[in-house]
């Protein structure tokens, strides 16, 4: 006979998320169904019949039904998919820690270039002036 069927779901770091079915007993047939209906391509992303392994899609949500069967006795185990919001957030928040990262870093090189130019203030060149209304300034700028 077939022993009880155990489902037990795993999210994936991409959204998606992996099921396996396990049951034991001799010569087992292992079949598949998503709120009353056989999987399709667009809910897998892949297959594994040697393990009773599926992946699915991401945002895949339902009613998920494994059956086990044999030519002696049928069992099966269903569990409500929600997909895998949890991943996905943690894909989005960790790229967002990298842009925030990037521009913090990128923020404080300008302030360090900025803070470099300003020491390099212009230097005024003092000349003997002996009529005021017709003298001249000259700056002398480093910009290095």
């Amino acid at each position: 006979p077939v022993s009880s069927v155990q489902l037990v779901p795993e999210c994936l770091s991409q959204g998606q998320m992996k099921v396996s079915c396990r049951s034991e007993a001799d010569i087992l047939q292992y079949n598949w169904t998503l709120d009353g209906h056989i999987l399709t391509d667009s809910e897998v992303f892949s297959r594994n019949t040697e393990s009773n392994i599926i992946v699915l899609r991401q945002n895949i949500s339902g009613r998920l039904v494994c059956s086990v069967s044999n030519r002696v006795s049928h069992s099966l185990n269903e569990t409500s998919i929600t997909g895998c919001v949890f991943s996905s957030l943690l894909t989005f928040r960790l790229r967002a820690v990298a842009v925030v990262l990037l521009l913090t870093g990128l923020f404080l090189y300008l302030t360090w270039k900025l803070k470099k130019y300003e020491k390099a203030t212009p230097s005024a060149l003092s000349a003997t002036v002996e009529n005021p209304e017709n003298s001249v300034m000259m700056i002398q700028l480093n910009l290095e």
